[in-house]
C-alpha cells in the first residue's frame, strides 16, 4: 500500500524504487547541476509551506522522506501543543494526553510542545463528545488504546506487505502517469498523487472492514454483561502450537524465518476460516482461535494438524482444545478455559489433538470422532484434569517418535517436582 512508498521519496530511501536511480525517481538532471533528489525534496516541501527549521532538521536526521510523506498525509503540519488542544476542544489535559498515549503516538516532550495537525485537534474534539456523551474516560481510553494498537500493526503489515512485493510497482505507476500526460509533471507531484490515492484505497478498505466486524461484534454483543465493557460467551477455545520453533528459529535466517511464520499464520487462518472459526491472535509460534461449535473446532483442530504434517516447509503442531464460558474483552478471551487449552497444547505429542473432559462430553456419540482417554496429567496453577486425545474415526494412530519420547520424560519429571505443566 501506500505507507512505504510515501516514506521512501527521498534519494536515499532505496525502499521508494529499488529498481530507479534518484535520476529517474526524482527528475532529469537539470543544466546548473542542482537538481539531486534531495534538492528536489527540499524544494518540493518549501512549495509545502514547510517551515526551513523543520527542513534543516530532517535533513540533519536523513528523515526528508518521512516529513514529505507527513506533509502530505497530515497537511498543514504541526501548529498546536497538547495544552493548547486542550483549551481549543474542552477536553480535560490528562484525558487529552493520555488518549494521544494510548493511539501509540510519541510522547511530547512538554505538554506546550507544538505536535499537533488541525486533523488531531479535530479527533481531540471527537474524543470530547463522547465524553459529553456520559462515556466514561477509562473507557474511552481504553477503546482509543485498543484502536491504536491495532492501527498501528496494520500499518507495520501495510510497509511490510509493500517491501515483499518491490517498490518498483510503485515507481513504475508514477513513470506511467508521467508518460502518458502530454504535459511534463514534476515527479513530486505525481508521487503525492498516487500517495493520495493510495491511503483513499486503505481508508475505503478499513471502513468496510469496521462496518462488516461492527455487525459481527453487534451479534455477540447480545452476551455481554449489562453495563459492562466485558462479556461471556459461550464457546472453544483452541491453541495450535509449531513443534520446535526454537530449534528451527536458531537455523534460518530472518528473512526464511518471517517467511516461515507468516506462513504458519496464513495457513491457519485459512483452515480455522474454512470450519467457521476465528483467528483470535498469533502469539509468536503460536495460534489462538475460537469456534461457537464444538464439532467445528474439532474438525479445524485435526485439520491444521493434517496440513501442517503435510507441509514440509513446516514443523508439525499440536493442538489444544477447551470448552465452556468465555470472557470477552475489547476483541481478545480470557479466563479459565482460555488457561486450560492454553495448558493442554503442551501436554499434546507433536501431530496430535487433545480435549479436555467438557469437550469430549460435547463430542460424545458424534460418529466422525474418536476419543481415547490418557492418564490424569497435572497442570500448572490448574491442577490435576481429565483429558483426550481426538482423532477421526478409523485413522491410523500416530507412532511415537523420539521427539514425542523426549516429551513425554520432561513431562514426568515436571510433575514429579509438583510444577505441573
Amino acid at each position: 500500500m501506500v505507507t512505504n512508498g510515501g516514506t521512501s521519496g527521498s534519494a536515499d530511501q532505496k525502499a521508494f524504487t529499488p529498481d530507479l536511480s534518484q535520476a529517474e525517481r526524482f527528475s532529469q538532471e537539470g543544466s546548473d547541476g542542482d537538481s539531486s533528489a534531495e534538492h528536489r525534496v527540499v524544494s518540493y516541501l518549501r512549495s509545502l509551506g514547510i517551515a526551513e527549521e523543520r527542513i534543516r532538521k530532517a535533513q540533519a536526521e536523513g528523515s526528508l522522506d518521512v516529513l514529505a510523506l507527513e506533509a502530505i498525509l497530515l497537511p498543514p503540519g504541526p501548529r498546536y501543543s497538547l495544552e493548547e488542544a486542550a483549551r481549543a476542544t474542552g477536553i480535560p489535559g490528562d484525558i487529552g494526553i493520555r488518549i494521544w498515549r494510548s493511539l501509540g503516538f510519541p510522547e511530547p516532550r512538554s505538554l506546550d510542545e507544538t505536535i499537533l495537525t488541525d486533523e488531531d485537534v479535530e479527533m481531540l474534539a471527537v474524543a470530547k463528545r463522547y465524553l459529553d456523551r456520559g462515556v466514561d474516560p477509562e473507557l474511552l481510553v481504553q477503546f482509543v488504546r485498543t484502536l491504536g494498537f491495532s492501527l498501528s500493526r496494520i500499518a507495520d503489515a501495510e510497509i511490510a506487505a509493500v517491501g515483499a512485493m518491490g517498490e518498483g510497482l510503485l515507481g513504475r505507476e508514477i513513470s506511467e502517469r508521467m508518460a502518458s500526460r502530454a504535459a511534463e509533471r514534476p515527479v513530486e507531484e505525481v508521487f503525492a498523487e498516487v500517495v493520495r490515492e493510495r491511503v483513499s484505497e486503505m481508508a475505503r478498505l478499513l471502513d468496510y472492514g469496521h462496518r462488516r466486524h461492527l455487525i459481527f461484534a453487534a451479534r455477540r454483543e447480545i452476551n455481554w454483561q449489562p453495563g459492562s465493557r466485558a462479556g461471556v460467551e459461550a464457546g472453544v477455545v483452541g491453541f495450535a502450537d509449531m513443534v520446535g520453533f526454537t530449534a528451527m528459529s536458531q537455523q534460518l535466517d530472518a528473512v526464511e524465518l518471517a517467511v516461515t511464520v507468516e506462513k504458519f499464520g496464513s495457513l491457519a487462518s485459512d483452515v480455522v476460516g474454512m470450519e467457521g472459526g476465528r483467528v483470535i491472535k498469533m502469539i509468536g509460534d503460536e495460534v489462538m482461535f475460537v469456534f461457537e461449535e464444538a464439532a467445528d473446532a474439532a474438525r479445524a483442530a485435526l485439520d491444521l494438524a493434517d496440513a501442517y504434517s503435510a507441509d514440509r516447509d513446516l514443523s508439525t503442531v499440536r493442538v489444544g482444545l477447551a470448552s465452556g464460558d468465555l470472557l470477552v474483552l475489547d476483541g481478545d478471551y480470557y479466563g479459565p478455559v482460555v488457561n486450560l487449552a492454553s495448558r493442554i497444547v503442551n501436554i499434546a505429542l507433536p501431530g496430535t489433538v487433545v480435549v479436555s473432559e467438557s469437550m469430549r462430553d460435547e463430542l460424545d456419540g458424534r460418529e466422525e470422532f474418536e476419543l481415547k482417554p490418557v492418564r490424569p496429567r497435572r497442570l500448572k496453577g490448574i491442577g490435576v484434569v481429565r483429558l483426550w486425545v481426538l482423532r477421526r474415526r478409523g485413522s491410523q494412530q500416530r507412532g511415537i517418535t523420539a521427539q514425542d519420547l523426549r516429551q513425554i520424560g520432561a513431562q514426568a519429571v515436571a510433575e514429579i517436582l509438583g510444577e505441573g505443566i
